[in-house]
């Protein structure tokens, strides 16, 4: 009688081991994987020099918000906050491209501890108002808008 549950108890265990590896969607590892991948991907930055720390991650259903912290490598003080939206793609996470104009409103960008949001200065910078800090008499400056 004991043989007879040996094996189904054993095939439930092998099943339910197997079931662990790789499925885990909603770990900093998947995660940390989409983000490398992504980046990989865009030419212009040269990730060699520069250490990334996932910060914080955010799972909500088929989307995944994560805070990554990018280090320079030859300059401690030199750090930089972007956040990333992440979707599921089959067994994966794939990083949401951010909007052409994020630079422009702060898109992506996590403000650091103590500063203000998208558009406000830090304290003590001279203020930055357009017409009104320019010498008497300097002619009027056009401000094109970005498309």
């Amino acid at each position: 009688m004991l043989k007879r549950w040996v094996l189904p108890a054993v095939l439930v265990i092998a099943a339910l081991a197997g079931c662990g590896r790789g499925g885990n969607l909603e770990s900093e590892e998947a995660v940390r994987t989409a983000i490398e991948k992504y980046l990989a991907s865009r030419p212009n930055l040269n990730m060699p020099s520069m250490d990334m720390q996932v910060a914080g991650i955010r799972f909500k259903g088929q989307e995944a918000e994560a805070n990554v912290v990018f280090h320079a490598k030859n300059d401690a003080k030199a750090t930089m906050s972007m956040r990333y939206t992440l979707r599921r793609d089959g067994n994966s996470w794939k990083v949401e491209p951010q909007a052409a104009g994020s630079l422009e409103t702060g898109h992506g960008m996590i403000p650091q501890e103590g500063g203000g949001g998208a558009g406000e200065l830090p304290s003590g910078h001279p203020a930055v108002s357009g017409q009104s800090d320019m010498p008497p008499g300097h002619p009027p400056i056009e401000r094109s808008k970005q498309p």
